[in-house]
């Protein structure tokens, strides 16, 4: 679940970053350089905040209680064997 919501973290977050560290590095001299980075930060920053609500989606997703509902059944003839961490199947 962690990786999934890192993951999340940097596709949300390091494209508005890169866009506003380039900004600061050139300076933006022309007219046109303005309204292109403008219209980057706009894209960029509303994907940023697109992040509160994939965030929301990944911890229900991730969490266990959804896994254990989604989980398939098991065929006849066998026997599932529940620990806290893991589901194992033997064969009878």
């Amino acid at each position: 679940m962690v990786w999934a919501n890192l993951v999340v973290f940097v596709v949300c977050f390091l494209p508005l970053h890169v866009v506003l560290t380039v900004q600061v590095a050139t300076g933006l001299s022309s007219c046109a350089e303005r309204k292109a980075f403008s219209r980057a930060l706009s894209i960029t920053s509303r994907l940023s905040d697109a992040n509160c609500c994939l965030d929301a989606i990944c911890y229900y997703y991730m969490a266990k209680e959804f896994q254990e509902a989604s989980a398939l059944p098991t065929p006849a003839g066998t026997k599932a064997h529940k620990s806290q961490d893991s589901l194992s199947l033997t064969l009878t």
